[in-house]
């Protein structure tokens, strides 16, 4: 096996976006963002934008898979 494959084989892949970003953001931070993630009239895509100016990383396709799974 090659060593990448190694590496997302091991990877922390078990995270999902909610975990991780509760673990980074600030808790008031965090309560803006599910909120936002909440509200159907705020695209995934200026969600993206904002965390990404903010220094996070998570895809729209990422948030747009999370909030199907919460309904």
């Amino acid at each position: 096996m090659g060593k990448f494959l190694e590496e997302v084989r091991n990877g922390k892949s078990d995270r999902t976006i909610l975990t991780r970003l509760k673990e980074q953001m600030k808790p008031e931070d965090y309560k803006d963002f599910l909120e936002a993630l909440n509200d159907l009239t705020i695209s995934a895509g200026a969600i993206q934008r904002a965390l990404s100016k903010r220094g996070y990383v998570v895809s729209t396709s990422a948030l747009t898979a999370t909030r199907r799974l919460k309904k």
